[in-house]
Order: structure tokens, then C-alpha cells, then sequence
């Protein structure tokens, strides 16, 4: 297992890859990508799959989290607005960028990100996994993907739009409003029970000390890991007032 977490101020964020047993027994990499960046205007976490059947899923993965993070600095350097649909455009742009070849279905991801920036959040959604933000008068749920094959779900691909898109802001109702934002590929929404989502959320929000996160967070994909055996990658936002 991977980590990567920072304390900013009242706000911990933490980041959790693993590679799936599936992929281990076969030498393939992981084919999940997380990256976060904090500055003191805000910050922006990204978490990413990439689709197993296309060629260079886990490049493709990778781009998209990076194309975040890039999207972010044109934001905080003042290049482009805080504006949702400006935003989802500029990170598709930018995840074709780096593609070094003209194939780009062979880097298909899904993507799920959060943005901050000064008090208004941006939460995003493309495929599936987890997008649940549990703050002090309100949940906020990206919806769920339905798809009849396990390995079929909506990503970046060579037509993706903004339209393809879930997204929605939310303004903080004040400075002192406690929150936690909650982002999951699918190899950690296949090991949770349908319908706990959202308690496991409300639970880190109003019942986990940031200091106990991280041990808990690993005792919680090992325990996934006896019934999921694909790539795990969280990510955790835990603000407290």
C-alpha cells in the first residue's frame, strides 16, 4: 500500500493506493493514479482508473489526475475563472495533451475530483467509484454508474465531453463548518456493503479524530481486500473547525 497525507491548518488529506491482488499475480501495474495539491487559496485532489481492457489504461489514469492538478495552477495563477464548465473543458483538453500518440482509446479513465478554492467547492464525477461529501447541513453524492459488463463504465475517451459529466458547486455556509469529502475508485466500492456508503462518510466526518484516520483506513482496505481484488485507491478531505 501507498500513502500520501499533509495537515494544512485544521484540514488533513489523505491519499491510498494499492495495488489488486488480480493484477500482483500477473506482474500488471496498478492501473489507479492519485494526486493532490494544497495551497492557501485551497486545494484540488483527483483520483482516477484507468478501463483494464484498453491498452494503456494506467497512463491514461495518470494523465487524468495530472491534467487536474495542471487545471488547478491555470485557476490559482488566475489564467482561467472559477467557472464549473471552464474547468471540466480545460481538464479534458489537457488529458488529450499529454497523450503522446494519436490512440487515444487506449488510455480510457474514469476521474473523480474535488476542488476548493477559497470557500466554494468544485466536485466532479466521470464513471464510477465513489464521490460522497458529508458536510454540516447537507451530503453531497455524485450518482452512481450502473453498467451491465464489470468492466464497462463512462470515461475519458476520444469524444468525452462536458456533458458526460457530473458536477456541482457547493458553498461553504460559514468558516467554521466541519466537512469531509470522500473520493473511491471501483476496487474500493466493490467491497462495501450497497447502502453504507454514505454512513462510512458521516462516520469519518463525525466520529474519526484526522490523527486516527490513516490506521483505520488501512485496516479498512485490508479487510476489502478479502472480497476485492482489483486496484484501491481513496482519497479523504477531513476538515475540522
Amino acid at each position: 500500500m501507498m500513502h500520501r497525507e499533509v495537515s494544512q491548518g485544521n484540514t488533513y488529506i489523505l491519499g491510498v493506493t494499492e495495488t489488486g491482488k488480480s493484477h500482483r499475480i500477473i506482474g500488471k501495474d496498478n492501473q489507479d493514479h492519485f494526486a493532490f495539491e494544497v495551497v492557501s487559496q485551497g486545494f484540488a485532489f483527483a483520483i482516477s482508473d484507468g478501463v483494464g481492457s484498453c491498452r494503456s489504461a494506467e497512463r491514461g489514469s495518470e494523465y487524468a489526475v495530472q491534467a487536474v492538478l495542471h487545471t488547478f495552477r491555470e485557476l490559482i495563477g488566475g489564467r482561467i475563472p472559477f467557472d464549473k464548465e471552464v474547468i471540466v473543458s480545460n481538464i479534458i483538453t489537457c488529458w488529450r495533451s499529454q497523450i503522446p500518440d494519436a490512440k487515444i482509446n487506449d488510455y480510457c479513465a474514469t476521474l473523480k475530483y474535488v476542488i476548493k478554492y477559497d470557500n466554494v467547492f468544485l466536485l466532479a464525477s466521470l464513471g464510477d467509484g465513489y464521490l460522497i461529501a458529508a458536510f454540516s447541513d447537507e451530503i453531497v453524492k455524485a450518482p452512481e454508474i450502473e453498467s451491465s459488463f464489470s468492466n464497462e463504465t463512462t470515461c475519458l475517451y476520444e469524444s468525452t465531453s462536458i456533458h458526460d459529466f457530473w458536477y456541482k458547486t457547493y458553498p461553504l455556509n460559514c468558516k467554521d463548518e466541519n466537512y469531509t469529502i470522500f473520493l473511491a475508485t471501483d476496487g474500493i466500492t466493490n467491497g462495501i456493503t450497497y447502502g453504507t456508503d454514505v454512513e462510512l462518510v458521516k462516520e469519518i466526518n463525525y466520529e474519526m479524530r484526522s490523527s486516527d484516520i490513516k490506521d483505520e483506513i488501512y485496516s479498512f482496505i485490508n479487510e476489502i481486500s478479502k472480497y476485492s481484488f482489483d486496484d484501491k485507491t481513496l482519497g479523504i478531505i477531513k476538515y475540522e473547525a
